[in-house]
């Protein structure tokens, strides 16, 4: 099931989830799906590893150097932007997640969770941002990584159900 978290509670979320990240308080551990502190970004699952723990991880330069594209949209939280970075399906198979993968969970450092069908890496393309008009994407504007759709181009995407899709501050990706 979908969950639709406002900003405002989302915001709060992300503070909190920003400080567990961080391993800040008492009895910090790490979740399986926590957030790695070693990458960027890291992908689980159905990958070719580059990790000891089995998984594959993005250094900032790693994801930089994969082709970036150009996105203009609206968000619901961002007027019209122009934002740049690899197409998601690029990242993925940077990762060598195979073709017939079917979901991806995706986490964030706010603890925000979804999981996405892969038909969206078709029908709409989205892009795992790292810049927003000329600026790099940092936790305070939704970065490091902000997973962005093409709103503008789909109605559909203006809906609660395609909103909860936009994830700010992705950290990890499991894929099955």
């Amino acid at each position: 099931m979908t969950r639709f978290i406002p900003f405002g509670l989302r915001t709060a979320a992300s503070i909190a989830g920003f400080i567990a990240a961080l391993g800040v308080g008492a009895g910090a551990a790490a979740a399986p799906n926590a957030c790695p502190n070693d990458a960027l970004l890291e992908i689980a699952g159905a990958v070719t590893p580059n990790s000891p723990r089995g998984s594959f991880l993005f250094s900032e330069k790693d994801l930089l150097q994969l082709k970036s594209v150009k996105l203009t949209t609206a968000t619901a939280w961002t007027p019209r932007s122009e934002f740049v970075g690899p197409e998601l399906s690029t990242v993925l198979e940077a990762a060598g997640v195979p073709a017939t993968a079917k979901e991806m969970r995706f986490y964030a450092i706010d603890a925000y969770e979804i999981t996405i069908p892969t038909t969206d890496l078709v029908k709409y393309r989205p892009v795992m941002a790292h810049t927003q008009n000329g600026a790099r994407l940092v936790v305070a504007t939704r970065g490091p990584v902000f997973l962005v759709y093409p709103r503008d181009q789909y109605p559909e995407l203006t809906a609660i159900k395609g909103q909860a899709q936009f994830v700010w501050m992705v950290c990890k990706i499991v894929v099955k």
